[in-house]
């Protein structure tokens, strides 16, 4: 008899459990199918401009790295991987990078192409996790054939050097089209 008594309160609980569920999951639904009236809507106050957009030793290296690069190239600042990148047989790597950013990328001017991802890394903060690149999108980056180029945060940096740095990691294909158009 208590064994009847015990199944059945745990059909019970499974029942409600499975009512409550459903009726939590509408309301859920119905909250986030509400119609915004734009027209009416009140955003003075809800949001700021993100101002400097760039640290002002990201803004030297960022300046720095214009001015250097060749004209066959053009730098962004803080691109999303979701915009990089796009899954193509499996979602599961894309989804454990797609939020993330990276710091700057170096495209192709003619075609928009990503030649080259820029990761600014500073060695004076303590933290190690802010010293070293996130693997998934190392791995994630790599497997595209896009080249990270590391550049450290410094005081003073040398030009011919950083140009130098750029063309050692571009990839050949590029060099070569940049070499023939000169």
């Amino acid at each position: 008899m208590e064994l009847i008594l015990g199944i059945t309160i745990v059909a019970l609980c499974l029942v409600g459990g499975v009512f409550f569920g459903i009726s939590a999951n509408k309301k859920i639904d119905k909250n986030m199918n509400k119609i915004i009236d734009y027209d009416k809507l009140d955003a003075k106050g809800q949001l700021e401009k993100t101002i400097p957009y760039l640290a002002p030793k990201e803004m030297v290296i960022y300046d720095i790295l214009v001015s250097i690069l060749p004209k066959e190239f053009v730098l962004f600042p803080r691109i999303g991987i979701e915009k990089l990148l796009k899954p193509k047989n499996s979602l599961v790597l894309f989804n454990a990078v797609k939020d993330k950013f990276v710091d700057m990328v170096v495209f192709k001017r003619n075609n928009m192409e990503p030649i080259m991802v820029v990761d600014i890394y500073d060695t004076s903060i303590a933290e190690r996790s802010f010293q070293e690149f996130d693997k998934a999108l190392t791995k994630t980056i790599s497997a595209v054939n896009i080249p990270i180029w590391k550049i450290e945060i410094k005081d003073k940096y040398d030009k011919n050097q950083l140009l130098s740095s750029f063309l050692d990691k571009l990839n050949p294909i590029a060099l070569a089209e940049i070499r023939k158009q000169k």
